[in-house]
C-alpha cells in the first residue's frame, strides 16, 4: 500500500482564490445592475403602463414615444400603445369600445384637440370596467404648456391618469 502525502496549499494560494472569487461576483453583480438600470430607463416595448405612469416630466405628465408616423391615424397610435404596454386593443364594453385595456387600466386614446371628449370616454370606460381610467393624448407636436396644465388639473380632480403619446424620434 502506497501512502501519498499531499501538501496543504499555501496561504497565499487560498487568498488569491478568495480574491478572484470576490472579483468575479463583483463584476457579475455590476453587469446585472447596469443591465437592469438600462432596462428601466429605455421606454421600449413591453413596459407596463403602471411603470410609465409613475415616470415624471416637468408637468408630471409622462410621455410614451411610439413608432408611428407623425401623420398616423388614431388606430395606428392605439395599436402601437397596446403593444408597448401589453394591453388588449379595442375591447367592447358596455355602451362603447375601450381603446386599450390592461390588468389595471382602461385607456382612451385621442388626439390632443379632442381631449374633452377623451376625458369623458376615459371616465366611462373606467366606470364600466372597474379599472383606473387613463386618457392617452396623441401629441404630434410639442403641446401648449398651459393647455397641458389645465388637462392635468381637471383629470387629476376626476381621478383620471394622463399620458402623452409622442412620435419616436
Amino acid at each position: 500500500m502506497n501512502i501519498v502525502i499531499k501538501k496543504k496549499p499555501h496561504l497565499t494560494y487560498t487568498i488569491k482564490v478568495a480574491a478572484v472569487t470576490l472579483l468575479v461576483f463583483a463584476v457579475v453583480g455590476l453587469i446585472v445592475r447596469f443591465t437592469r438600470d438600462a432596462d428601466r430607463e429605455s421606454p421600449g416595448s413591453g413596459q407596463s403602463l403602471g411603470h410609465i405612469l409613475t415616470a415624471s416630466s416637468s408637468l408630471l405628465i409622462p410621455s410614451i414615444p411610439l413608432r408611428v408616423p407623425t401623420d398616423g391615424n388614431e388606430h395606428q397610435w392605439t395599436t402601437a400603445l397596446s403593444e408597448t404596454i401589453r394591453g388588449k386593443p379595442e375591447v367592447s364594453v358596455q355602451f362603447g369600445r375601450a381603446d386599450v385595456l390592461t390588468e389595471n387600466y382602461a385607456v382612451e386614446v385621442d388626439f390632443l384637440p379632442k381631449w374633452k371628449e377623451g376625458l369623458g370616454q376615459a371616465l366611462h370606460y373606467g366606470d364600466v370596467t372597474g379599472l383606473i381610467p387613463v386618457l392617452a393624448l396623441i401629441a404630434r407636436e410639442p403641446p401648449d404648456e398651459e393647455l397641458l396644465k389645465q388637462i392635468e388639473r381637471l383629470c387629476a380632480s376626476k381621478g383620471v391618469k394622463v399620458v402623452l403619446l409622442v412620435p419616436e424620434i
